[in-house]
């Protein structure tokens, strides 16, 4: 897959965060029983804490969740490039894209729809297929995806969390969520 690494990274990071991401205080709005939540388990709710959210989990409530299927069919059915990128830089964990060798945090990249669509889909069954037998899968794109087009009218969220109580139910049902776009799920 040919995969283009954009030079603006932060103006599009940042205009993707204020449009798609709450801020502390709608969070605390949008989700009044966190601070419940924490208190239970000894610790106090507040910034710190919130600034260490995955981006996906801190997203307006405007977002639905959708199922891997339903994201990957969708990114399929796209003929054109789209854009997509991980976590930022400051963030902990796996969110970096290998490319050509190198790794890239905190990156945002265009490419293909469909090709990262097949790519997405293996990576992430590869990587579960090697983790049930105790193995390592060296993926090339992050566990926390966000493909999205450039006008940002469509979004999808592919992220590390799985559903299911086995290994092999996690891999068959990636925790992903959507804006502005048509998926199944949304039809009665």
């Amino acid at each position: 897959m040919k995969i283009d690494l954009i030079s603006n990274a932060s103006e599009t990071r940042q205009k993707f965060t204020r449009k798609f991401c709450l801020t502390f205080d709608e969070y605390i709005k949008a989700y009044p029983d966190i601070i419940e939540t924490y208190a239970k388990m000894g610790k106090v709710f507040g910034e710190e804490i919130f600034r260490k959210k995955f981006m996906w989990d801190k997203m307006s409530t405007y977002f639905s969740a959708i199922s891997q299927t339903s994201a990957i069919e969708f990114l399929k059915g796209i003929d054109r490039d789209v854009l997509f990128m991980s976590e930022g830089e400051d963030f902990n964990g796996s969110c970096h894209l290998k490319l050509g060798g190198q790794l890239h945090k905190g990156f945002l990249a265009r490419g293909n729809a469909k090709e990262l669509a097949e790519l997405i889909e293996y990576e992430w069954r590869e990587s579960w297929k090697q983790a049930i037998q105790d193995q390592y899968f060296d993926c090339s794109l992050p566990e926390d995806l966000y493909v999205f087009d450039e006008s940002m009218k469509c979004v999808l969220v592919f992220t590390h969390e799985g559903d299911g109580a086995t290994m092999e139910e996690q891999m068959n049902h990636r925790y992903c969520k959507a804006y502005g776009v048509y998926h199944k799920e949304n039809v009665q």
